[in-house]
């Protein structure tokens, strides 16, 4: 059955505008699939990743060192995506809300200084008012 569960080949265009929800979905299947084998050590993780990604997004994590350096969350890109975030036409309020909730999930929020939330609040700022949608991610 694991076969059946292992994820395709991952390979997308970093800025394509469905990149983000492609690797989220793909992550989430990668992750399943390794639940499902017993006792894998950090080392083959890794290989098993490398052998899942197009030689394309493979360069991105060429040097990391462990399973778990290789598939970070950018918080800075989790907190634009959740700054900018707008209701749609239709959306209710009750829906929008909960779509905040999940954005929110990968921003990595702890209690903090008020310099240290300043400090953020222009980081989140900058990244937002950024024109190149490139440079953001």
């Amino acid at each position: 059955m694991d076969k059946y569960l292992r994820p395709q080949v991952f390979g997308v265009k970093v800025d394509s505008s469905e990149s983000l929800k492609i690797w989220l979905h793909w992550k989430r299947a990668l992750l399943s699939y390794l639940r499902r084998i017993e006792d894998v050590a950090d080392e083959v993780k890794l290989d098993i990743l490398v052998s899942l990604l197009d030689t394309s997004v493979c360069m991105y994590i060429a040097d990391c060192p462990t399973f778990e350096a290789a598939i970070p969350i950018n918080e800075v890109f989790a907190r634009h995506k959740l700054n900018t975030c707008r209701q749609e036409m239709g959306e209710s309020l009750e829906e929008y809300f909960q779509r905040l909730k999940k954005l929110s999930a990968n921003c990595n929020f702890m209690a903090v200084s008020a310099v240290q939330s300043r400090n953020a609040s222009i980081r989140d700022a900058f990244i937002t008012g950024l024109c190149s949608s490139y440079i953001r991610q």
